[in-house]
């Protein structure tokens, strides 16, 4: 099954490309991250630049997002977007830090004033794909015969987002972000 991401700050681009025979983008089964899974009702895409030496990187420094979905439905769906991996080395904070904004997990889909009053981003959903069904007679423990893999749930966002302000409490530092995707639905 073929999956990817591209996800661009600014314009600045990172990009993951790859087949699950060769490379399945799972935490913990490969370097770099491209899934969705259900858990307790919210549907959550996992997108993670971790290797840059891995086979399915294409472009791009190390980062990591959660995109949360409470309600996930083809057309327009609302989710929070959260980044991880914000240590004081990281390209995610470094970034944040260069627009003038402290390196918070959490970004908004319009001016705020403090955290507690964050937007959901609308994304486009264009394809919710097929469940993954575990094989209950696998040949090997390779997850291509553990896995019979679904069809790709697929999507985007395109917009200004907003990051919190280094010298407060107000999500008001603008920044562009583009997100999108074709990621594996793994085990659900």
């Amino acid at each position: 099954m073929d999956y990817r991401f591209t996800i661009k700050l600014n314009g600045d681009t990172h990009t993951i490309q790859g087949n699950t025979s060769t490379n399945v983008p799972i935490t913990g089964a490969g370097s770099n991250v491209c899934y969705a899974v259900n858990t307790i009702g919210t549907d959550v895409i996992q997108l993670a630049i971790n290797d840059v030496s891995a086979s399915n990187y294409i472009n791009g420094q190390n980062l990591s997002l959660s995109i949360d979905f409470p309600n996930l439905l083809l057309g327009n769906s609302l989710a929070n977007v959260s980044f991880m991996n914000l240590d004081a080395n990281s390209y995610i904070s470094s970034f944040f830090n260069s627009i003038g904004a402290v390196p918070s997990y959490q970004i908004s889909s319009t001016s705020v004033s403090s955290i507690s009053n964050i937007t959901p981003l609308n994304f486009n959903i264009t394809d919710l794909g097929t469940p993954t069904v575990q094989n209950t007679n696998p040949s090997s423990i390779n997850l291509n015969d553990i896995f019979d893999w679904g069809e790709t749930l697929k999507g985007n966002f395109n917009g200004t987002v907003y990051a919190r302000s280094s010298t407060g409490n107000e999500y008001n530092v603008p920044f562009l972000l583009e997100i999108d995707f074709e990621v594996i639905r793994y085990l659900y």
